[in-house]
């Protein structure tokens, strides 16, 4: 197998967190992030990442986006976020035209070519520039399609266009890696390479507690959104005996509901944006790990919850409606809300709280188990490098 050592990463990777900035993903960022140390790891000791900073549109966020550089040379990871400016009907021309002019500029820079290129998501502002960049440096071209929504008509023209031209766009790479299985069966060509990631964990970060925490205790932790779930948590909370207390994290759409239902219930928590330190904790102090994300909606088609495999990892029980592939490999894991409505989630959430508690027991081992031992980063990242370098090899 050809050994890589130089790659080029594409997409919306930002060092550092942004808990301001509502447009701004912690979950992809994280994602993104664990992806690039797990490449090094495996020997991939020159890492130059280009991206675009999801910054809010104006005037929520500046007129111009001025870039940010850091590079970290005994990390051998160098990343640069483009500058574009940010106004209606111009921000994604203008980050294409700069992404364009990084992916053509950033090797005069750095002295080195490529041997892969890695683009995370298949949007056009970046994928293009990074299609172009692998053919001029002669490297395989892999993409992470964490991202891929369903194309409906009913959602406008405008949508549907944009999301076939995803799907267009998905079958120029020679490799795809996807986070559920759909994408490959409903968007890749038939000869087309593909391997299943549909995250990782720290082992490290999950050491099993006996602690016997009440089952009255739920903890949220992800996007504030309707796709998410969240408004079905709040009112199925709501259902819920006195007794029952609720601790929300995150940022999304959502944020204004969660705050004012908080603020007006003594029985729910809105702790905002944690650090991992602090969701880390919170995992270990609850009873019940919730994970309502709805099946039914388009952008959930295709994605995997990527909060789920920390939930599991972290030895509590976990009650998840069935998202993408998670049926066929957690479904003996979680505590299942067969049916997305408040009153099941109501229902099933006091059915989990009243099981045997050596029932619950078993099953909380047995996902902690799983995932730490084969869902590692460590373990992820060789899958993803041996990938890469397959595609390196087949492309020659």
């Amino acid at each position: 197998m050809q050994k890589l050592e130089r790659a080029l990463f594409v997409g919306t990777y930002f060092p550092g967190s942004s808990s301001d900035n509502p447009a701004f993903s912690h979950a992809a960022n994280s994602f993104q992030e664990k992806l690039i140390a797990a490449l090094q790891s495996q020997g991939m000791t020159h890492v130059a990442a280009l991206s675009i900073y999801p910054a809010s549109r104006f005037p929520q966020g500046p007129v111009w986006y001025s870039g940010h550089t850091q590079q970290d040379s005994s990390a051998g990871l160098w990343v640069r976020c483009v500058p574009y400016l940010n106004l209606l009907g111009v921000k994604p021309f203008a980050q294409f035209l700069s992404m364009l002019f990084g992916v053509l500029s950033w090797a005069r820079k750095l002295a080195w070519r490529p041997q892969a290129v890695v683009v995370y998501n298949p949007v056009q502002r970046w994928t293009i520039p990074a299609l172009i960049a692998a053919r001029l440096y002669e490297a395989p071209s892999v993409c992470i399609a964490a991202d891929v929504q369903s194309i409906e008509r009913s959602q406008g023209l405008v949508h549907f266009l944009m999301h076939k031209a995803r799907a267009y766009w998905l079958r120029k790479f020679a490799g795809v890696v996807v986070l559920s299985g759909l994408v490959a069966e409903e968007f890749l060509s038939p000869n087309q390479s593909w391997m299943h990631l549909e995250g990782g964990v720290s082992p490290n970060d999950f050491q099993l507690s006996s602690d016997a925490r009440p089952l009255t205790h739920l903890y949220y932790a992800g996007t504030l959104s309707v796709g998410s779930g969240v408004k079905l948590l709040l009112e199925a909370f709501d259902l819920l005996p006195e007794e029952y207390q609720l601790m929300i994290t995150g940022n999304g759409p959502l944020v204004d509901l969660v705050s004012s239902a908080a603020a007006s219930s003594s029985r729910l928590s809105y702790l905002g944006v944690v650090s991992r330190e602090e969701q880390l904790s919170l995992l270990h102090q609850a009873g019940i790990l919730i994970n309502p994300r709805l099946t039914s909606l388009p952008e959930n088609r295709y994605n995997f919850p990527s909060k789920l495999l920390d939930y599991l990892a972290s030895g509590r029980p976990v009650i998840s409606t069935l998202t993408a592939d998670l049926a066929a490999e957690y479904a003996d894991l979680v505590h299942v809300c067969e049916q997305e409505n408040p009153r099941a989630l109501a229902s099933t959430i006091t059915k989990v709280a009243s099981l045997d508690p050596k029932e619950v027991e078993r099953r909380r081992i047995r996902a902690h188990q799983k995932v730490v031992t084969q869902k590692s980063w460590a373990l992820q990242g060789k899958r993803l490098y041996e990938f890469i370098c397959s595609e390196a090899i087949h492309s020659r």
